[in-house]
């Protein structure tokens, strides 16, 4: 029989997801073959403007849902209801997570949560929060400074009062120079981007000579939206994961790597 090789044995594959983000990912995608570094490309902040915030955790008895998109968001909603509000989130309202690791921030954090879409992301989320009885229902959006308005359209159109506060904002992490420079270097076989922030962070880290070298990097993007935002760059991914899971991220640098073996 014909054992097919592995095209990711032995490649070293850089992960550029926040470190609390990225712990299951890159645990499934070593176990698939490839050897993993994880070094984020950001990080984040509170916002420059916290008043927005801090209004909203005072007045969350008023919401019918919380929405939250990210970890992240978790964590920095729940420092601030600490902080400026009534320290745990009132049992009227639900919350809706949009996906697996948002809805284990959660329930890690002692909250349950009441919608989880099987697709993980804006969009799935949206369609998911659609088919609940919303209309005239207060919703707040915990979302970073920057966020894709699709979320909020989609809702809106339901008839809901939709309210997006910034928790959190995106910032480029201190090490992306030498994550650039270690990229032109040649010291990893492939990268995988998990945001369009962390392919931004890395891009602008680049020595505007050296931009035509980083395209001939394998490069992955974690799903459709980082890939447009790396095509519109002018880096257009080698391969999208099919899914922003471990398997689907596996997959694409199998793809992305081909067939054949690492010589």
């Amino acid at each position: 029989m014909t054992v097919m090789p592995n095209p990711l044995a032995g490649r070293r594959i850089l992960v550029t997801r926040p470190l609390e983000r990225g712990e299951l990912l890159t645990e499934q995608v070593a176990a698939a073959g490839g050897k993993i570094l994880h070094r984020p490309a950001i990080t984040f902040e509170p916002p420059e403007d916290s008043a927005g915030a801090e209004q909203a955790v005072a007045g969350l008895a008023s919401y019918h849902w919380l929405v939250l998109t990210s970890p992240t968001g978790v964590r920095f909603f729940l420092e601030r209801l600490s902080d400026s509000g009534p320290g745990t989130i009132p049992g009227t309202v639900r919350l809706a997570a949009i996906g697996p690791g948002t809805a284990k921030a959660l329930r890690d954090a002692g909250y349950q949560p009441d919608l989880v879409p099987e697709k993980a992301d804006a969009d799935g989320l949206a369609a998911a929060l659609a088919a609940e009885p919303l209309d005239a229902r207060r919703v707040l959006w915990v979302r970073p400074e920057v966020a894709r308005p699709v979320l909020g359209l989609v809702l809106q159109r339901t008839g809901a009062e939709v309210v997006p506060v910034p928790f959190y904002r995106t910032v480029p992490h201190p090490g992306c120079p030498e994550i650039a420079a270690d990229l032109l270097a040649g010291r990893y076989d492939g990268v995988l981007f998990t945001s369009p922030s962390t392919f931004r962070a890395v891009l602008a880290a680049l020595p505007p000579d050296r931009v035509e070298e980083f395209r001939q990097i394998i490069q992955v993007a974690i799903g459709k939206v980082t890939a447009t935002a790396m095509k519109d760059a002018g880096c257009p991914p080698d391969a999208v994961a099919g899914e922003p899971t471990a398997d689907g991220v596996a997959e694409a640098f199998k793809a992305a790597f081909g067939q054949a073996p690492l010589c």
